[in-house]
């Protein structure tokens, strides 16, 4: 079937997140997902265009004046009550309707009927929008992706590069316009962390692209992009350490700079082999010093583990993040308190802190009613306690002597304007 011609359009609907720090200082990655769909739609000789709202993007506008026949959108949570606005505007409009995403694929039933859309995409949304845009059919469609190496790179001239700044997710300090991007080099983590869903598109069973796609990416976005600033955001990157080290050769005389997510259980040799391939900063999934919560959570690590892997980054001469969590399920104030004593003991130069919040899909996500999704988000506490612990674990941690050292010995002037506005965003954020 030919479809040259036929419109699409992609959207990001705004979550109507309240985190203006992290907004103000460049917060938003770039929507990948919709990009990756959206290249090989254009593959098949389909016209794409993408409406992020997390930038602005009216998607009602873009509907009247671009016109398109399919409308895909990218269901989260807490912008569930969004969605179901774009459906009613874009069906008043005769416009098929495609939803995907989270979301949508661990709740795929509840998702197509209760938003009137035409069909859901529960899994990976690549191959199935084609068939889709072949065939228009209806109801839950199954995507999978079993060769990645098969989809063509990002369609990153679908976005404004220039509105994604890139300091939040990076950790390091860039210049003013300059230009950065995310590169997924693999899909699908076997861990089992009872906190995440992202096992509900991509599964457990890792799948990797080869070293030589994931350099011809990098080439592409150094050569056509003036792009060399990049965040690998692949779910855990370190998962092979020994295909990392092969893609450490290859990236080193590229010139990025670069940083990634990765688990404590990362061997010296690996970070060590990152930092002079470029890497300036790690970030590690630590979510509590609770020995009782790490097991809750099966995060399969211990503190000695976590407390080795941040000396061992900081040895090599890596700029480190922690995530950590406050108000986990049964949390109580002794497990909160030795979560802080752990942080300040690792003494990373950012930590992340989030509230913990359990998202359909995930093992511990229990029934919510749909008036309260908007709330699943992880810079809103549920209740006061919550937000008494967010706001003392932030003040105890940066407002101490043993951070004050790290911040005069290794934050410039312009680094530490960056952190002064992510901190005025935290201790600003109304929900606290």
């Amino acid at each position: 079937m030919d479809l040259t011609g036929m419109k699409v359009l992609l959207v990001r609907p705004d979550t109507g997140a309240t985190q203006k720090g992290v907004e103000k200082v460049g917060g938003h990655h770039q929507p990948i997902g919709l990009m990756y769909i959206a290249s090989n739609l254009l593959k098949n000789g389909i016209d794409v265009k993408i409406s992020d709202e997390m930038i602005g993007d009216n998607t009602e506008d873009m509907i009247l004046s671009y016109k398109p026949e399919i409308l895909g959108v990218g269901v989260r949570t807490p912008c569930y009550k969004r969605v179901k606005d774009i459906v009613k505007f874009a069906k008043d409009h005769n416009v098929f309707v495609v939803l995907g995403d989270a979301h949508s694929s661990a709740l795929p039933e509840h998702t197509l009927k209760g938003t009137g859309a035409d069909a859901v995409v529960a899994g990976e949304g690549e191959e199935a929008m084609v068939e889709i845009c072949k065939s228009k059919k209806k109801g839950i469609i199954r995507g999978i992706v079993k060769n990645i190496e098969s989809l063509p790179f990002p369609a990153r001239d679908l976005i404004d590069l220039d509105k994604y700044a890139g300091t939040v997710q990076f950790g390091f300090p860039m210049k003013k316009g300059e230009r950065s991007t995310q590169v997924i080099t693999s899909r699908g983590c076997p861990n089992f962390c009872t906190f995440c869903s992202n096992n509900i598109i991509f599964g457990r069973t890792p799948r990797y692209r080869s070293v030589e796609n994931v350099v011809a990416e990098l080439k592409e976005i150094k050569e056509k992009y003036g792009i060399s600033t990049i965040i690998f955001d692949d779910d855990t990157f370190t998962l092979d350490q020994e295909r990392v080290k092969k893609i450490c050769e290859q990236v080193k005389p590229l010139g990025f700079r670069w940083s990634c997510q990765l688990r404590v259980t990362v061997s010296k040799d690996t970070l060590k082999a990152m930092k002079d391939a470029g890497c300036e900063m790690v970030a590690f999934g630590v979510e509590s010093g609770s020995a009782e919560m790490l097991k809750r959570l099966k995060k399969g690590i211990t503190k000695d583990l976590v407390v080795k892997a941040f000396r061992e980054a900081r040895e090599v001469g890596l700029r480190t993040k922690a995530f950590f969590m406050v108000g986990l399920p049964e949390e109580t104030e002794q497990d909160f308190k030795d979560s802080l004593e752990l942080a300040c003991k690792i003494n990373p130069d950012y930590l992340w802190l989030s509230c913990f919040t359990a998202l359909p899909g995930c093992e511990e996500y229990k029934n919510v009613d749909e008036s309260e999704w908007e709330k699943l988000m992880y810079f809103k506490p549920t209740n006061e306690i919550i937000a008494r612990r967010y706001r003392t674990f932030l003040k105890k941690y940066y407002l101490r002597l043993g951070y004050m050292k790290i911040f005069l010995k290794r934050f410039s002037f312009k680094e530490a304007k960056y952190m002064f506005s992510l901190a005025s965003g935290f201790f600003g954020n109304k929900d606290l």
